[in-house]
């Protein structure tokens, strides 16, 4: 009888020392789990065309969400993708879950079109482009797609909405003094205004803090150009075509691409203007439209380098240059928040 109970004593003991060096729940580990790949939304033009798709950031993980679709815009949180769509014979906006479930028909029209969404900074509302009423115009409606309105109102042509990084006014595109100038009013539409009027044709433009940049043929050729505390400025100054400015997540450096180079290749430059280096430096190939990671660390651009426009990623100071599609034509690559 006293061998088992001695033989009973070594075993809880035993038992009791094991379980002390198990780790406990948020017991920092030695080597923590690698952190998850960022994610890239993008259109696909390979056969059926206009699918919108999902990649990680190494090109591992491909998954087709939509079809028939153009213009992929994340809501801030990354949870949702709103795209425009003609799967249903006009151009319509729809939401989808970045898992691929849930995909709901927001704002449609039978005889109109509506393209271009993108989302408030608090993902509430969405704005949008339309021709519903004959012309383009800025509507906005909430993200579940009630309460539709046109906020600007005006028989001119309006396009390219971009919220302020405060979501309190929405930047876009105007013709109505002739000229495709930039404009900027309240979110709910009131007091729109020139930004700065400069009689040319202006596309393309970022809002970072208290800057905005864009692409301008002012001075006679496709420049970039940066207004701040509202003072213009030239930042490039060339005969080539400069265009798609995008801003570092800090604000400090631009990117944009150009065909100085005889090619259109991929720069950066500082938000002055200053110390602009060609990224991709790839000779006799196509590369542009890059976006920064949000973090800033890595940019996903597009390339024909082998042969058709294929999406790629490079790390931030143009090394590390890694093809990740492989399908055909592929554009409108966006990083998930």
């Amino acid at each position: 009888m006293k061998v088992k109970h001695i033989f009973l004593i070594f075993i809880l003991f035993f038992i009791f020392f094991s379980c002390s060096k198990k780790e406990q729940p948020g017991t920092p580990t030695t080597n923590p789990p690698p952190q998850s790949l960022r994610k890239i939304a993008f259109i696909s033009y390979s056969n059926p065309p206009g699918k919108l798709c999902l990649i990680n950031e190494d090109g591992s993980n491909l998954i087709e969400l939509s079809e028939k679709a153009e213009s992929p815009a994340w809501a801030l949180d990354g949870n949702k993708i709103a795209f425009e769509s003609y799967k249903d014979g006009t151009a319509d906006i729809y939401v989808i879950n970045a898992d691929g479930t849930d995909e709901k028909k927001l704002a449609f029209s039978t005889t109109a079109a509506e393209e271009s969404p993108v989302w408030s900074p608090d993902g509430n509302k969405i704005a949008y482009v339309s021709n519903e009423t004959g012309n383009k115009e800025i509507i906005v409606m909430n993200a579940d797609g009630t309460y539709k309105t046109n906020l600007t109102n005006n028989p001119a042509t309006d396009t390219n909405p971009v919220w302020s990084p405060d979501g309190t006014k929405i930047m876009f595109i105007s013709n109505r003094n002739g000229y495709e100038e930039i404009y900027i009013m309240n979110a709910n539409g009131t007091s729109p205004q020139a930004l700065l009027p400069n009689n040319a044709s202006n596309m393309n433009p970022v809002w970072s803090f208290n800057k905005v940049a864009f692409t301008s043929n002012m001075n006679g050729n496709w420049e970039i150009y940066k207004i701040e505390n509202n003072t213009q400025s030239r930042l490039t100054n060339n005969n080539a075509y400069d265009d798609f400015p995008q801003f570092s997540p800090d604000g400090s450096k631009i990117l944009f691409y150009t065909d100085v180079d005889g090619d259109e290749e991929i720069y950066v430059m500082n938000s002055d203007g200053s110390d602009k280096k060609n990224l991709t430096q790839y000779p006799g190939k196509n590369d542009k439209w890059g976006r920064w990671s949000p973090d800033g660390q890595k940019i996903v651009f597009v390339s024909d380098r082998d042969g058709s426009n294929e999406i790629y990623v490079m790390n931030a100071d143009g090394s590390n240059q890694k093809r990740l599609t492989y399908t055909g034509f592929n554009i409108d690559a966006v990083w998930r928040p």
